[in-house]
């Protein structure tokens, strides 16, 4: 990555791997912008950088970067815009970039004492920064603030020897009061310590005008007391006469240049320097410094390093064929130099006692050295010049307490020490300031109880160490830390697992349990479901599966069975479906498929056959119902097209197999019913292009691309009515940059940003109207605040959700500012009662929640007071009984759940308590009889399911007997059952399981019940319901199965009862209630579903 320099600056960047960014390759971008830079062409560039979204992570790295180029094109007002941008998002790893690039426009503009500002605020952070440093000098002196100036160029070069710019600035100030000799050992320096640099030759250049020429300036006397250095008038009278260039003093070199002449009467007239009493940088390191080249003889190779850069071809052999010596004398002079910059640190700090450390030529650290060892308090440095340590030493040990630092200041780590060894207490901190571990030392080995917290300050682990090694019971807790019993249990000896294991769920019921010997698994280890019935059984051996396992679904049922030998599959495996029929047969041979491969289905029948040789697929055959192959192929050459179907003679699968077994081509992959449902490419069995899926309409569904099996570039998805529904970008798999998601209308719902598939910055949700609804913040992927507003785009509250406080509860406004919801949190986790209201301020519902997950009892309520919905979860999944009602209080419908999987019965009610439909499921498959009842109570329709395939239906006879079942062949055809009256009951029509067209449901004296509009599945149109007296009940509008459009009900007389309107299934805009004669008894209008008046 390129380094931009600018006088008096210098621009950092640090472009962090990202990709697919606002549908703009970041690298590429980069790429483009330096590239215009390189062009001088900053407008371009600025161009690019401005396609960067504020919530990408490389923002702040190209504000750096487009604060230059406005630097360039001297547009000191977007400058200071953008630095200003990047300052208040402390970032710190630019702010030091910003401040420089800010403080830098003042200087430009001449304002001085704000260009003295910006840099006193950058060296809170970073004190010994050379930039800010240099920069602050020279703002000084373009305030006539000369003694000031010289000062601070001088602590500048303490802080960074090897800033060679400080020299060039005091050489001119020095030159420019007529003292020639400290000007020319300035310049000496700049040419010593960069030999190599852009400008290096054009200093050489002046530098040799300096020493050839009479000097054109005249000393000021005002400021002559800004220059407080004395012994030098007298060199400084030869030197200005320029004696060594008379033709009798002759110079023994073969560089024959005025400077060359000049240095060797510098370096004689040093010799006899006499100082004074007042002790400067120059009697202390510069004369010292320059004598010392005299006394060791250096003269030739200093000439011939300052003249590196000479461009005449005679002496610049010269120069290379002393390159040897130059390297020797530069690594000597720059230990030298650095050894009295640290001796008289003093000169600077007013410490005598403690010097600066430098390391290739930067500050390292600050403090003492006694009998060449460190002693007493020291301070470390970044190369940055914020502090990044500080802590004691005693004889050149570390002793007392230490502490390291973030970039922002806060503490990393602290810890106490003893003879060089940690001996006390140790804590480590996130760069929030929050604690991470706490731990006692005792000469140098972790002793004692040890405590990890997560950011957000909850307890997430806690050990013992004996002598440096974990002893006793390991803990580590849920994510609000040890208000739930720990997660995992592990005891310890010697450092090493020995003994039980336990893990359980956050509801303190027992996960999984084992044993540890020698930090691996060893022996027996059993699981359990929430409800408490065992999930699995396995053995291990030195950590690895070995021997029998067993699985189980949470009825209790067997779901996998096999052995294990040393880690690897071995021998016959079987599966089983939830009902306990058997799934699959497999066998393995050294942890591979060897032989034939068995899958049954729901029904236990064979279905398909697949002839394994060393885990590739050589044949395969499949069969229908009655046991009869209907396709079948072998490996020919290598390839073989592949087709799989259904027990129902329906394809499943399309596509070719390579040689080696992997897919290659284009496949296709259906439903039960043949549907296609996707599509893709393969090459060497791994997706590679366009990947479609489908709704079962055939409308697409979803368009991905891939690359190497890996989700790769841009991704849409869409409603059945064609309109998109999500657009983003996929990077290596995971969502990248900006994302879109839409209301079925094509009105925009949202705009996510994502980095590496984690919510990044500001998130914005739009109401159906347009308007916008909420914002959520992330920072660096964690959910930081929330801001919701109004239906007038008024901020309605904003919500901090990166609290301190471990437990606090969330209170949420309703539109009329009264109280909407509350709840409880543990460590920004939801944990304890959460309760919500209505607009007129009746609960609306009430619950728990634990470790982050609904658990317990959930109740919701209508506005009238009466239950609504009476739930039951566990750990986030419903279970066991739930129970919805009518508004009326009549029962609604009752439904069983087994740990989120619908499994038992399932009875919807009337209003009036008759029955209205009865089902059955086995794992969330209707099975058995779906059972339709009229308003009155009398059955209406059956239809027959086995494991969610529809197989026919039946109805009641003119005797009141069952008819013998009508089968639907591939869930195909119409239905027409009757009550047993004679008159038709319901009447509809399935396509490949699927409801199609209109769906009709009729009383006993033949009236319209229910009228109901289906596609391929989906509810779409218009939705009536009906009074027994044919008056309609309910008008609804359906589109893409969700409530669109106008919804209507009306009293059993005709008269409406409510009007409104929704926008997918979301109330919006004004609804309307009606007495039974026609007047309006109440208003209300919605904004996203939320009621506001």
């Amino acid at each position: 990555m390129k380094k931009l320099l600018l006088l008096l600056l210098f621009v950092s960047f640090n472009l962090h791997a990202q990709e697919n960014i606002n549908y703009v390759d970041i690298e590429e971008l980069a790429i483009n912008v330096y590239d215009f830079i390189d062009k001088s062409d900053y407008k371009r560039a600025i161009q690019e950088i401005e396609k960067v979204h504020p919530n990408d992570s490389t923002y702040t790295d190209f504000l750096v970067t487009k604060s230059y180029c406005y630097l360039q094109l001297e547009d000191f007002e977007n400058v200071a815009k953008v630095c200003q941008e990047g300052i208040e998002k402390k970032d710190y790893e630019n702010l030091e970039s910003f401040y420089v690039n800010l403080g830098t426009a003042y200087l430009r503009q001449e304002k001085m004492d704000k260009a003295l500002e910006v840099y006193e605020d950058g060296l809170q952070y970073y004190p010994k920064n050379e930039t800010l440093n240099y920069n602050k000098a020279v703002a000084l002196r373009r305030s006539e603030k000369i003694r000031e100036s010289i000062d601070w160029q001088e602590k500048t070069i303490f802080y960074s020897p090897i800033n060679v710019s400080s020299y060039t600035e005091l050489a001119d100030m020095f030159y420019k009061q007529e003292r020639i000799t400290q000007a020319l050992m300035c310049v000496n320096m700049y040419l010593i310590l960069n030999p190599e640099g852009e400008n290096t030759f054009y200093v050489l250049k002046a530098a040799n005008d300096i020493a050839k020429n009479k000097n054109p300036n005249q000393a000021n006397p005002a400021l002559e007391s800004a220059f407080k250095a004395k012994g030098f008038k007298e060199l400084d009278l030869i030197l200005s006469n320029r004696v060594a260039l008379n033709s009798d003093y002759e110079v023994d070199h073969k560089i024959d240049l005025a400077l060359t002449k000049q240095n060797h009467l510098l370096l004689e007239g040093l010799k006899n320097y006499s100082p004074g009493k007042e002790k400067t940088v120059w009697s202390e390191i510069y004369v010292p410094l320059f004598n010392w080249i005299s006394e060791n003889d250096y003269f030739e190779e200093f000439i011939y390093t300052i003249s590196y850069s000479i461009e005449n071809e005679s002496y610049k052999k010269d120069v290379e064929k002393n390159i040897e010596g130059i390297i020797e004398f530069l690594d000597k002079f720059k230990n030298k130099y650095s050894e009295l910059l640290s001796e008289n640190s003093y000169l600077v700090t007013n410490e005598k006692d403690k010097n600066f450390l430098y390391h290739e030529g930067r500050i390292v650290s600050y403090g003492a050295i006694q009998n060449e060892k460190a002693t007493g308090d020291y301070t470390f440095y970044t190369e940055n010049g914020n502090i990044s340590a500080k802590g004691a030493f005693k004889n050149g040990e570390k002793n007392g307490v230490w502490e390291w630092f973030y970039n922002n200041g806060n503490v990393k780590e602290k810890g106490v020490y003893k003879n060089n060894e940690l001996h006390g207490l140790y804590e480590s901190f996130y760069e929030n300031g929050r604690k991470e571990t706490l731990l006692n030392y005792k000469n140098g080995k972790a002793d004692g109880k040890f405590t990890y917290y997560n950011e957000e300050g909850a307890l997430i682990q806690e050990k013992v160490f004996k002598e440096g090694e974990i002893a006793g019971l390991y803990k580590a807790y849920f994510k609000v830390g040890d208000v739930l019993p720990a997660e995992f249990l592990v005891e310890y000896s010697k450092g090493e697992a020995n003994g039980s294991f336990v893990e359980n769920y956050a509801t303190g019921d027992k996960y999984s349990t084992s044993n540890f010997k020698n930090n691996l698994r060893q022996g027996h280890e059993k699981g359990f479901y929430l409800n408490n019935k065992v999930m699995f059984e396995a053995n291990y051996l030195d950590g690895v599966y070995h021997g029998d396992f067993k699985s189980y679904w949470p009825n209790g049922k067997l779901k996998q069975e096999g052995k294990y030998n040393q880690g690897e599959q071995v021998g016959l495996w079987k599966n089983y479906f939830k009902h306990g029929v058997l799934s699959e047969e497999v066998t393995y041979k050294n942890g591979r498929i060897d032989g034939v491969y068995k899958v049954y289905d729901k029904d236990g029948l064979l279905t398909i056959e697949y002839d394994y040789k060393k885990g590739d697929i050589i044949a395969y055959r499949s069969y229908n119902k009655e046991g009869k192959v209907i396709m079948e192929d072998r490996k020919k050459g290598g390839e073989f097209f592949y087709r799989s179907f259904s027990p129902y003679g329906q394809i499943e699968t399309e596509g070719k197999y390579d040689v080696s077994g992997g897919k290659i081509g284009h496949w296709k992959f259906y439903n039960d019913n043949g549907i296609l449902e996707s599509e893709g490419d393969y090459i060497d069995n791994k997706v590679q292009g366009v990947y479609t899926s489908y709704y079962l309409n055939g409308v697409v569904r979803e368009l991905y691309k891939y690359k190497n099996d890996t989700i790769q570039g841009y991704y849409s998805s869409f409603y059945r009515n064609k309109n998109i529904k999500n657009e983003g970008y996929y990077k290596d798999g995971e969502r990248q940059g900006e994302w879109k998601t839409y209301y079925s209308n094509g009105k925009l719902a949202a705009i996510e940003f994502f980095h590496k598939d984690n919510y990044w910055g500001k998130q914005k949700y739009y109401a159906p109207n347009g308007k916008l609804e909420r914002e959520m913040f992330y920072d660096q992927g964690k959910f930081s605040k929330i801001i919701y507003y109004n239906q007038n785009e008024k901020i309605l509250e904003e919500i901090d959700h990166d609290i301190t406080t471990p437990d606090y509860t969330i209170s949420l406004k309703a539109l009329n500012n009264e109280l909407y919801q509350t709840t409880q949190y543990s460590y920004q986790v939801e944990h304890g009662l959460s309760q919500g209201f209505y607009f007129t301020g009746e609960k609306r519902f009430e619950g728990n929640y634990v470790n982050g997950e609904r658990n317990g009892n959930w109740k919701y309520f209508y506005e009238n007071g009466n239950t609504d919905e009476d739930l039951t979860y566990l750990m986030g999944n419903l279970h066991g009984k739930i129970k919805r009602y009518h508004e009326n209080g009549e029962l609604k419908d009752e439904i069983t759940y087994e740990l989120g999987t619908l499994e038992g019965t399932w009875v919807d009610y009337y209003d009036n308590g008759q029955i209205e439909t009865e089902n059955t499921y086995v794992n969330d498959d209707l099975n058995g009889e779906r059972k339709n009842y009229s308003y009155t109570g009398e059955l209406q329709l059956i239809r027959y399911y086995n494991h969610g395939r529809l197989m026919g239906y039946s109805y009641l006879g003119k005797d009141k007997e069952l008819v013998e079942m009508i089968p639907l062949e591939n869930e195909s055809g119409k239905i027409k059952a009757y009550h047993h009256n004679g008159n038709v009951s319901r009447e509809m029509e399935y396509e490949k399981g699927l409801l199609n067209g209109k769906y009709k449901a009729y009383y006993t004296d033949g009236k319209l019940q229910m009228e109901v509009d289906y596609d391929h599945g989906f509810n779409d149109g218009i939705y009536f319901t009906y009074y027994p007296n044919g008056n309609i009940k309910k008008e609804l509008n359906y589109k893409e199965d969700m409530l669109n459009g106008e919804y209507k009900s009306y009293y059993s007389n005709g008269k409406v009862k409510e009007t409104g309107q929704y926008v997918d299934g979301i109330k919006e805009g004004e609804f309307i209630e009606y007495d039974e004669n026609g007047k309006i008894t109440n208003k209300i209008n919605y904004f996203k579903g939320y009621a506001y008046k």
